[in-house]
């Protein structure tokens, strides 16, 4: 089965009918914080598979990036567990857990603050491949010329040159070949072209896509920007507060939302639109509710224009809706058929 076939498949096909690359089930994280506990990320199950992208999306403080560091146990979750190869890596302690770390790699938001401005490029590269002694010194160079060629870094100026004498879109070209040297099976992108202008964000995620497919990564792609996350993603997760609101194939989701929220999301988006043109939005405004204490049953009731009394009651959990698609909303804009086992 081709890769692009594998992915169709688990859009497709029910969630216990399908092995997946990692897999979430009712991931919890909660930090003690002045005034309380913030319970940063809420009852999160998700699935990837091989080779495909998902992309998590959502509106800053909503909890997709410690999502994507509790995914890597950085720091571990409070509750729920996290399946990588037949492993829950939340019961795994010291070097059992460090065994897994070099084939799940992380890319920031932040390339130049992630490099050591001391040494060269040369070096930081190849830094994980003498921690972790694979292979011979002439080896491990040839593997530093290799991966550093795939992102379009000369590597003959890199052995000679600092981080600050590249651009921040070379600096995230670097940081991706250093993710790269040990040949990871999970790469997670956290805002990585969010800092970028848009012709170099373009570059990037290219180069994303052609790596992803070179290499057979399963990819995390967080977000914010839904033109980018629409781009790159092969489904896409869409969090409130802490909790997934909708999940399924990009396309599906973009094209029949089926959350108020996912709605009024689409609805931000600027419009080029003519004099005669206009577009309401079916979101009203308000104030949103604080992480610390979110509102009873569903976390979005308080901002929805199809919030009932029942919302306030019970949380919604996610239903299908179509085929891949998931909504945890009560009154869904587009109707459901089955609760999520």
């Amino acid at each position: 089965m081709s890769a692009r076939e594998a992915i169709d498949t688990v859009q497709t096909t029910p969630h216990d009918q399908v092995r997946p690359a990692l897999r979430v089930e009712r991931l919890d994280v909660e930090f003690d914080v002045d005034g309380g506990k913030l319970r940063a990320v809420s009852d999160v199950s998700l699935e990837v598979a091989e080779n495909e992208t998902l992309g998590i999306v959502g509106e800053s403080g909503c909890g997709k990036s410690t999502l994507a560091r509790a995914i890597l146990q950085a720091p571990p979750p409070t509750a729920g567990s996290v399946w990588f190869d037949d492993q829950d890596l939340t019961t795994l302690k010291g070097e059992d857990l460090r065994q897994v770390r070099p084939r799940l790699q992380l890319l920031l938001q932040d390339p130049t603050s992630s490099l050591n401005p001391r040494q060269t490029v040369w070096h930081s590269v190849a830094a994980p491949l003498r921690v972790w002694k694979r292979g011979t010194r002439a080896e491990q160079d040839a593997r530093v010329a290799e991966v550093l060629k795939q992102v379009g870094i000369d590597p003959e100026r890199a052995k000679h040159s600092r981080p600050a004498e590249y651009s921040g879109g070379q600096c995230q070209r670097i940081c991706l070949a250093r993710a790269l040297a040990l040949r990871p099976d999970v790469l997670v992108c956290d805002e990585v072209v969010s800092a970028l202008d848009v012709l170099i964000q373009a570059q990037i995620l290219n180069l994303l896509e052609d790596i992803r497919d070179l290499y057979g990564l399963t990819m995390v792609f967080i977000g914010h920007d839904l033109a980018v996350v629409r781009r790159v993603s092969d489904r896409v997760a869409i969090m409130y507060l802490g909790r997934l609101c909708e999940i399924g194939p990009t396309q599906m989701v973009f094209d029949h939302p089926a959350h108020p929220y996912t709605r009024r999301l689409l609805d931000s988006i600027p419009l080029v639109e003519s004099a005669t043109e206009t577009r309401t939005s079916a979101a009203p405004t308000g104030e949103p509710p604080s992480p610390l204490n979110p509102p009873s049953g569903c976390r979005f009731r308080t901002l929805c224009p199809k919030a009932r009394d029942h919302c306030a009651v019970e949380t919604p959990e996610l239903r299908q809706t179509g085929d891949g698609q998931w909504v945890a909303c009560h009154y869904p804009n587009v109707p459901v058929t089955a609760a999520r086992p």
